[in-house]
């Protein structure tokens, strides 16, 4: 038998781990988008790759939002307070993710594939947190 000084935890710790996959979920749905939206522009169309990235970025960004607010965190508020909470912590994600690869790549002349790969745990972690505690908090 367990003892628990501060109540049972375990149905926040499943509603957390519930969070975190779907999370991981729909930053793979965002990032098909993403990637989809560049290789339709690029090879249909004959767009431009930095335009066609733009867009595919932008239409990423939306998908990861309205999947994040539907599915992952099912927040009943208004899309006109959340939404801008939303973007500011994807603002601050992309700040650390540039810094994160330009120190991997500059100060500690990592590869950068593996300077990417920190930048994407150390980014996906602060946007988790930040996104479940403030931007969708109830």
């Amino acid at each position: 038998m367990q003892l628990r000084l501060y109540g049972d935890s375990s149905g926040r710790e499943r509603v957390l781990k519930r969070q975190l996959f779907r999370f991981v979920l729909v930053g793979l749905a965002a990032t098909i988008t993403t990637y989809a939206t560049l290789i339709i522009g690029v090879e249909l169309f004959d767009v431009a790759a930095v335009t066609a990235s733009i867009v595919g970025y932008a239409l990423g960004v939306l998908v990861n939002y309205w999947l994040n607010y539907r599915y992952t965190f099912g927040s009943s508020k208004k899309h006109t307070f959340v939404l801008p909470r939303f973007l500011m912590v994807t603002a601050v994600g992309m700040m650390l993710n540039a810094f994160i690869m330009y120190a991997g790549i500059h100060w500690f002349q990592l590869n950068y594939l593996l300077a990417q790969l920190f930048a994407v745990m150390i980014v996906m972690t602060w946007s988790f947190s930040a996104n479940r505690l403030w931007a969708f908090a109830d």
